[in-house]
C-alpha cells in the first residue's frame, strides 16, 4: 500500500476503463494477491484447491464458476456467492475466507489510490478485486502444489 501511496508513475492503461492505473498498482495488487493466497493456504485456512474445482454432481464446480465470475468482476462474484449461499443455506469456508480477505485488501488499495491522488479510487475499488482475487488463487495453487498430498 505504501508503494501505491508514494509512487508517481505515468498511467499505463490509458486506452481502457482503468485509464488511471499504473504498472506499479497492478504489480502491487498481483503480489499482494499471491501473498494472500499462499499465506492462507500455508496457514491451513484454505482447503486443498483441487477440492474447490471438482464436483461429481454438476458439470462445473461452484469454485470454478466463482473464479470465472471473479475474473469478470470480483464484486459481482461476491454478490452472487452471498446470494446463492443464503438462498441454499450453504457457504464454503475457504471461499468465504478468501473473498473476505480479498475484499478488504481491495478496499485498502482503493484507499491508497485515493491518497495517491493520481489513481482513481473508484476504478481501483471496482476492478482491483479482479487482479487481487485471481492472484490469490495463483498463490493458493502454488502452495498447494508444494505441499504433500493427503
Amino acid at each position: 500500500m505504501a508503494f501505491v501511496v508514494l509512487s508517481i508513475e505515468p498511467q499505463t492503461y490509458t486506452w481502457s476503463i482503468i485509464d488511471s492505473w499504473t504498472t506499479g498498482l497492478v504489480t502491487m495488487m498481483a503480489i499482494s494477491g499471491i501473498a494472500i493466497g499462499a499465506a492462507m493456504s500455508a496457514a491451513g485456512l484454505l482447503d486443498k484447491l483441487v477440492y474447490q474445482y471438482q464436483s461429481a454432481a454438476v458439470s462445473i464446480s461452484p469454485g470454478l464458476a466463482l473464479s470465472f465470475l471473479g475474473a469478470i468482476n470480483f464484486w459481482v462474484a461476491c454478490g452472487v456467492y452471498v446470494f446463492i449461499g443464503a438462498l441454499q443455506n450453504v457457504f464454503n469456508l475457504s471461499s468465504s475466507r478468501l473473498l473476505l480477505v480479498v475484499g478488504i485488501v481491495t478496499t485498502m488499495f482503493a484507499c491508497a489510490s485515493a491518497v495517491n491522488g493520481q489513481i482513481d479510487f473508484l476504478q481501483t475499488m471496482l476492478w482491483g478485486g479482479n487482479v487481487v482475487y485471481l492472484s490469490a488463487i495463483l498463490g493458493w495453487a502454488v502452495v498447494d502444489a508444494m505441499q504433500q498430498p493427503y
